[in-house]
């Protein structure tokens, strides 16, 4: 019995030292280049634009926004409050999210990992 479990052991070590491996390429120092990218801003007024909340990021701090995508409602295409903010790293994606409770034109909003 010693022996069999001995002899799982190390299949299972290394299958799991090849999921935590595969990050580790030479010229990358792993944690930079994973983890979410994206966030979603949500608890916005329904005017708020792509362009208010990039500057709002910026004048906080984060910067890196790469892509801003508004939910819209279908039968009139105004926005929800709702927006998917993309960064070039995860790291402007958790300083977002660090921001904690903020107000972006009088609306607390909320900044949470996608």
């Amino acid at each position: 019995d010693d022996d069999e479990y001995r002899g799982a052991a190390p299949a299972d070590e290394e299958e799991k030292g090849d999921k935590l491996s595969a990050p580790k390429q030479p010229g990358s120092s792993g944690s930079s280049s994973q983890g979410p990218r994206s966030v979603v801003v949500s608890k916005m007024h329904w005017w708020t634009s792509d362009a208010d909340l990039e500057n709002f990021l910026e004048e906080k701090g984060v910067r890196g926004v790469t892509k801003i995508q508004f939910q819209e409602e279908k039968s009139n295409g105004k926005s929800k409050g709702i927006a998917t903010v993309e960064f070039n790293s995860p790291i402007a994606a958790a300083e977002a999210v660090a921001l904690g409770d903020v107000e972006l034109q009088g609306a607390k909003i909320l900044i949470s990992l996608n």
